[in-house]
Formats: C-alpha cells, structure tokens, sequence
C-alpha cells in the first residue's frame, strides 16, 4: 500500500487514538461532573454516572449542608418534584451511550468505523453540551420559584458549577470525533494515491 508523504499524519495513522480518547470520556464519568454553590460555597456534588442513573446529590459536609440538602429533596407541601431532579438524565445517558458505542465500533475492522467514530464522539459531545444547559435551566428555574417547598430563600444564589472533569470529558469526545475524521481523511488520500500510482503504471506498460 501506498502511503501519502506527510509526517503529520503518523500520529493519526494508529489505530486506537480514537478508542482512547472514548476510553477516557466514559472514565470521567465516574468524577464529579458537577457542583452546586451558594455563592462560593460548595454545597453539593455529583458524578457523570450519578447525573445520568438519577442518583441523589452527595451533600459536602460543612455546617448546614446536610440539612439543606434534604429539605432541596423533599417533595414538599405540593408534592411537587425535587428542586434538584432524581430521574435519569436523558442528555448524560445519551452521551455515555454514544461513548460506548463508540468505543466498540472503534475496536472493530469495520470500513465504516471512522464515520462512525464521528457521529458517536459528536453525539457524546453534543448530548454533553445539552446535559449543561439542561440542567443550569433546572436549578435556575427551581431557585427563582418561591414556595413553601424550597425552605431556604435559594433565588440568585444557588447555582451549579461544572468542574475540570465535565470539561475534560466533553473535549476527549470531540477530540474523539477529530482524530476520526483525521483518519477517514487519511484513509482516502492514501486510497487517492493508491489509485494515481496504479494509472500511472498502466500508462508505463
């Protein structure tokens, strides 16, 4: 086979950097990807894989934390829902699933696999980005409403913080979708130049 000129390229020629970089996102799942604060006070926190499994917020122990926490939780006098949702996140389990697959079809000799390594690392990307929003709308939305089933007067205050692990998770998926789009465009230069030497020795014949 031959092989295009270009030092640059060693790098995007291995095979499993797109692999690695999935392997990493879905690792950082299990830090925390996000934290509450009231003001500059950390209050609370939660994993990748807690945001996504609906699990509760693990409350930081200082002074009242505790406390403030599960009265956030509580269903309240209207039975209304937690101001922090408990449900599985639709936008996190996208992204996780995303990743995996992935990472499986990375794995594979398949000749679709860096097109699909495009389209899932952007689906984890995007579905990340929308997991943020998401869920920055929640709290600001719970904060701002005034009732009986927020007890402590939360408005402006309260806000969720995404931390170095989130960010690093979102960038290993886009540099996932990046390094595969290098190798597909890799794959068809060389296929470009594979197909010019072989007219160019028809023509010597």
């Amino acid at each position: 086979m031959v092989y295009t000129n270009n030092p640059s390229d060693n790098f995007f020629r291995k095979r499993y950097t797109a692999t690695f970089s999935f392997a990493v996102g879905i690792l950082l799942f299990l830090l925390p990807f996000a934290e509450l604060k009231c003001t500059s006070m950390t209050l609370a926190d939660n994993t990748g894989i807690g945001i996504a499994l609906g699990k509760r917020w693990r409350a930081v122990d200082m002074g009242q934390g505790n406390e403030l926490m599960d009265k956030i939780h509580s269903p309240g006098k209207n039975g209304k829902k937690d101001a922090i949702e408990t449900d599985p996140n639709v936008f996190a389990l996208m992204a996780l699933a995303a990743a995996v697959f992935g990472v499986a079809f990375t794995l594979t000799n398949h000749k679709m696999k860096p097109v699909i390594g495009i389209c899932a690392g952007i689906l984890a990307a995007v579905m990340l980005f929308g997991l943020m929003i998401q869920l920055k709308m929640v709290i600001r939305s719970a904060t701002n409403t005034k009732s009986d089933d927020i007890p402590y007067s939360l408005s402006g205050i309260l806000k969720v913080q995404f931390t170095a692990w989130y960010y690093l998770s979102l960038a290993s998926f886009a540099a996932a979708a990046f390094f595969s789009y290098k190798h597909h465009k890799i794959e068809l230069e060389d296929a470009m130049a594979n197909f010019v030497d072989f007219e160019f020795q028809k023509k010597s014949e």
